[in-house]
C-alpha cells in the first residue's frame, strides 16, 4: 500500500512539473496581448552592426560610466558605439567614439557627410543622448536615426503610455513622438498608489476619447496630481477596448453604465444617441463602476492601433484636472 501511494504521488508530482514546464514555454513564446512596446536591448536591433552577445566595443570606462556598467553596446556607425549604461535602476544611453570622427562619411547608417552635430568628433569622447528619466530601451537604427521606446516616470513612478524617442545622428537632436500600438497589446501606465480620484468628464471625438479626473473630496493632496494607475485590454470579438482606472469613482452626475457619444462632448452628463462618429474610429464610450475602480469601454469602428497621452489641464485644489487621452487609427 505504501508503495502504491508513493507511486501515485510520484505521478502527480511528474504531472505538476510537466504542466509548469508547458506554462513556462507558453510565457516565453509570448502572447498577442503582451505588455510593453520595446524590444530587448540585449539582442541585435534592426540596423545595428554589432550584436552585444558576440561583439564588444572595447569601452575602457570613463568618469561616471564604469565599464562594468555597460549592459548593452551597438556599433551604430563606423567607429561610433551606442552604450547602454545601467547603474542600479537608472539606465542611460551615451555615444562613444572609438575612433576620431566616428559617425561621419561612410558610416553606412545615414549619419551623413562629416562628423555632424550628433557624432562624437574625438577619439574616446562621450556624448550623453538619452537620460535615465526617460526609462528608455533602444529599439533600432533606421536611416541615421536611433529609435528608442520610453515610458518616462524617472524615479516618481508616474509612468506614461509608451512613446517614441528619436535621436538624429546628423543633427544631434532628440525628439519625442506618439507610439501607436496594436489594439491587442495591453499596457499599464499612470501611477500606482496615487490620489483617490473621481471622473469629471468624458470627451468623445471622432478618433479620440479623453477622460478627465479630479481629486476626490477629502483627499490629502500631497505629491502632485498624477494619472490613476491605468490598464488597457481589447476584446476582438466585440471590437471594444477597456480602460481600467484604479481607485476612481463616478461622480453623482453620472450614471453607472452611462453611454457617451460624439454629441455628448459638450455635456458629458447627458447621454445621446446622435452623431455617434460612425465615420471615425470611436462609436461610443460606456463607463461603469467596478469594485472601487472605473472601467471605460470604448466601442470602435475599424481601428487597429491606439496610443494614449497624459495631459495636465491645471487647476488648484480639488479642481485640479488631469486627462488620459486615447487616440485610435
Amino acid at each position: 500500500m505504501a508503495v502504491r501511494r508513493l507511486t501515485s504521488l510520484t505521478r502527480k508530482a511528474f504531472s505538476l512539473v510537466l504542466v509548469v514546464f508547458l506554462v513556462v514555454l507558453m510565457v516565453l513564446a509570448g502572447t498577442s496581448c503582451s505588455t510593453g512596446g520595446a524590444k530587448s536591448t540585449k539582442g541585435n536591433p534592426t540596423g545595428a552592426t554589432a550584436n552585444p552577445k558576440t561583439a564588444t566595443s572595447g569601452f575602457p570606462g570613463a568618469p561616471g560610466y564604469p565599464k562594468e556598467a555597460v549592459s548593452g553596446q551597438w556599433e551604430v556607425a563606423g567607429g561610433l558605439w551606442l552604450l547602454e549604461i545601467t547603474q542600479g535602476v537608472d539606465r542611460d544611453y551615451v555615444l562613444w567614439s572609438k575612433t576620431a570622427g566616428a559617425g561621419g562619411s561612410g558610416a553606412g547608417t545615414g549619419a551623413g557627410t562629416g562628423a555632424g552635430a550628433g557624432a562624437v568628433a574625438s577619439t574616446g569622447a562621450l556624448k550623453a543622448i538619452v537620460s535615465f528619466v526617460e526609462n528608455a530601451h533602444f529599439f533600432k537604427v533606421e536611416d541615421g536615426r536611433l529609435l528608442f521606446t520610453a515610458i518616462g516616470g524617472d524615479d516618481t513612478g508616474h509612468f506614461r503610455f509608451p512613446y517614441r524617442l528619436t535621436y538624429d545622428l546628423q543633427t544631434g537632436t532628440l525628439q519625442k513622438s506618439p507610439l501607436y500600438l496594436p489594439l491587442a497589446q495591453s499596457e499599464s501606465f499612470g501611477k500606482a498608489g496615487g490620489w483617490a480620484q473621481a471622473l469629471a468628464r468624458v470627451n468623445v471625438g471622432v478618433d479620440t476619447v479623453g477622460f478627465d479626473f479630479n481629486p476626490r473630496a477629502g483627499e490629502v493632496m500631497a505629491g502632485g496630481h498624477t494619472l490613476p494607475a491605468t490598464t488597457t485590454s481589447c476584446d476582438e470579438k466585440t471590437k471594444t477596448m477597456t480602460f481600467t482606472f484604479k481607485n476612481v469613482i463616478l461622480p453623482l452626475s453620472m450614471k453607472d453604465g452611462q453611454v457617451f457619444t460624439l454629441r455628448a462632448t459638450t455635456n458629458p452628463t447627458v447621454s445621446t444617441t446622435g452623431a455617434p462618429g460612425a465615420q471615425g474610429k470611436v462609436r461610443e464610450v460606456r463607463v461603469a463602476a467596478s469594485g472601487g475602480d472605473l472601467k471605460a469601454t470604448v466601442t470602435l469602428n475599424g481601428a487597429t492601433e491606439y496610443t494614449a497621452e497624459t495631459i495636465s489641464l491645471g487647476g488648484e485644489g480639488y479642481s485640479s484636472t488631469i486627462r488620459c487621452e486615447a487616440a485610435f487609427r
